[in-house]
């Protein structure tokens, strides 16, 4: 599908896992936190975090060929459910068993968010929006936004639900003008180890 502004939106392939990672490596500080400052080996980290929500929940955004931004979304009974396997054989040949450890330290901030709030059969749940830095402020984020409701409607759910860092100022805003709103405000512990203060949790209701 693309659109007038020439941004094609699709649902990954494969072939795009790679670049989707890029994509995280690029638009979020806090992996470059837990996996170190080379851009390549924080996208290669990030490949099995991508793998455990599943290519088939992942979509990407794509302008003149170019993975620009990406998309994952999941049921929350799902995210409730779903399990990081395998990770460790693929992180330690790159990180080395303490960074290994000092990474999953720093997840540890990220899994506990949805501790004491019940699971909701009628969300869907936004795991990962990023756009790449050179392409935000272009409508990328917008555009993937407006999916990700296509995708909730035509799957029967109710309302979007989605995390967003304290310090993402223009996410925050851009998620405010199209609806969703502050549920909660949530300081995990060991939150230093990845740089956030609180995560809000934000709501849209379909």
């Amino acid at each position: 599908m693309e659109n007038e502004a020439g941004i094609i939106i699709r649902l990954a392939t494969e072939a795009d896992i790679q670049p989707a990672a890029l994509v995280v490596a690029e638009a979020f500080d806090e992996y470059r936190l837990l996996f170190g400052d080379d851009i390549s080996t924080v996208a290669r980290c990030t490949v099995p975090l991508l793998e455990a929500v599943g290519r088939h929940n992942l979509t990407v955004a794509k302008v003149e060929g170019q993975t620009v931004g990406m998309l994952q979304v999941m049921a929350r009974v799902d995210f409730a459910r779903s399990r990081l396997r395998g990770i460790g054989s693929v992180w330690r040949p790159v990180l080395g068993w303490s960074g290994v450890v000092r990474a999953l330290l720093g997840l540890a901030p990220m899994l506990l968010l949805f501790l004491g709030r019940p699971v909701r059969r009628d969300e869907l749940y936004i795991a990962t929006l990023g756009v790449r830095p050179a392409w935000q402020r272009r409508g990328i984020g917008r555009t993937l936004l407006n999916h990700a409701e296509e995708l909730a409607k035509r799957q029967g759910f109710e309302a979007l639900l989605l995390h967003v860092a304290s310090h993402s100022a223009a996410a925050r805003s851009l998620y405010a003008r199209v609806g969703y709103i502050v549920e909660r405000v949530q300081r995990p512990p060991l939150r230093h180890r990845i740089g956030v203060d609180h995560y809000l949790l934000m709501r849209k209701v379909l």
